[in-house]
């Protein structure tokens, strides 16, 4: 059934993707002042259909790398589809631009192939202090959120399931890069026994492609193996490698969603 489901979801990505315009119905684009970052923050906002003809409170999907159009038209085709399984729901989707300091904002810890970066704790803050506040001050929000990230972004995500898990209910990290702070991440994922109480709700969903960085596939599954041991029981977790992809494999958004749906 979920493979079928699948299909269906792949060619309405496809449908929709070729037929789109440059900026989708419903989107609304605002720069965000922020304090914690100093500095305006691009975001794009794209609501459910029915949105303003309803009294409805949405899930909340935030995509890291949101200038980037493939990942939010694949968000939309799954908006657009997975009412199918009558057990998700829409969910107003929040594209947050970050590929001007990408590695600032994305990479945890300083690491000297990439200059600035180091930031994620203050980008972190600016999602949970001002963005997600906007967010639910401005739309009606339900309170279940979701956050998308790939490469550098999978990594971020990953920190932030790590760091502060209370901070989103559901995690797709695609090719996350854990090469690039993976004495961090080992050292966060071996606290998690001590804070196991913090993981009340959370699910999370990695992927990588065969053709994935060796920064994400001499790491994530040995990684992966290593949390699956001392996550508790209730979170639902999974790693899926998808022998014909490449990194950030195309798809992740509604694999990750279908993975959250599923029994």
């Amino acid at each position: 059934m979920k493979s079928l489901l699948s299909i269906f979801l792949y060619f309405t990505f496809l449908t929709f993707t070729f037929n789109c315009s440059a900026e989708p119905a419903n989107t609304l684009k605002t720069k965000l002042s922020s304090k914690v970052l100093n500095e305006e923050r691009t975001i794009r906002v794209i609501l459910p259909k029915e949105y303003h003809k309803s009294n409805i409170s949405y899930n909340v999907l935030y995509i890291l790398d949101g200038d980037v159009d493939d990942l939010l038209k694949e968000a939309e085709s799954a908006n657009a589809s997975l009412d199918i399984t009558n057990s998700f729901g829409e969910f107003i989707i929040v594209g947050i631009h970050t590929r001007r300091n990408r590695d600032r904002d994305m990479i945890p810890d300083k690491i000297s192939s990439r200059s600035g970066a180091g930031g994620a704790d203050k980008f972190l803050l600016f999602l949970n202090s001002e963005l997600k506040p906007y967010i639910e001050k401005n739309y009606r929000t339900n309170g279940r959120n979701i956050i998308f990230g790939g490469s550098n972004g999978g990594l971020f995500v990953t920190y932030t399931f790590l760091a502060k898990p209370e901070s989103f209910n559901y995690y797709i990290a695609a090719s996350s890069m854990i090469g690039h702070n993976k004495n961090l991440m080992y050292k966060l994922l071996n606290k998690i026994p001590e804070n196991a109480e913090v993981y009340s709700n959370q699910e999370i969903y990695f992927n990588y492609g065969g053709d994935d960085y060796e920064g994400t596939t001499n790491y994530l599954p040995q990684f992966y193996n290593e949390l699956s041991k001392v996550l508790p029981g209730r979170v639902k977790h999974k790693l899926e490698f998808l022998k014909e992809k490449e990194h950030v494999p195309e798809g992740s958004i509604i694999n990750g969603l279908l993975f959250f749906v599923e029994d």
